[in-house]
């Protein structure tokens, strides 16, 4: 047996099975074997060493405010070595379901307005994302109501009133 890296002969490569220890950035190239005998030859094929690359996260999910009732969606993006595989999590419990990059809850309703994060994982490893917040919005409401006044000519006059809401 002979092996080759990037076509060139591997020093001591000479078992059918070719191992490298501590793979370094030099090492992700191509590698062949050839085989002989007194009856002649044969080469393999090219097979290629590729390197992985554990998630990252290059865009967090953002807190967020809507009115009960309305429509939430929270994004992540991620780099790594595909597939990646995303898990959504709602004050730190799994939702069931929630496995893309995209959490969307169609109607939000009181219970809704927690924290979200998620998990992306592959073969190389994980990445867990800052925490969201979804916040209800509140449509303003007068909590107290202009009052009519009578005044002289000259005189200031003031209308107060009071509001709630976001």
């Amino acid at each position: 047996y002979q092996w080759y890296k990037s076509g060139k002969q591997i020093a001591g490569a000479t078992s059918s099975i070719y191992r490298i220890s501590k793979v370094s950035q030099g090492d992700f190239v191509i590698y062949s074997v050839r085989v002989k005998n007194i009856a002649g030859k044969a080469i393999s094929q090219v097979a290629e060493l590729s390197q992985l690359f554990a998630p990252k996260i290059t865009l967090q999910p953002q807190s967020q405010s809507v009115v009960l009732g309305d429509t939430a969606e929270f994004t992540i993006k991620a780099s790594g070595t595909e597939p990646l595989d995303y898990q959504w999590y709602k004050s730190g419990k799994q939702i069931a379901g929630a496995t893309s990059s995209i959490y969307r809850i169609s109607k939000v309703s009181q219970g809704d307005f927690v924290i979200y994060s998620v998990r992306v994982q592959n073969i190389a490893g994980k990445a867990i994302s800052q925490v969201a917040e979804l916040s209800q919005l509140f449509a303003p409401k007068i909590t107290l109501q202009p009052q009519s006044q009578s005044v002289v000519l000259g005189d200031t006059a003031e209308f107060t009133f009071k509001a709630a809401g976001t």
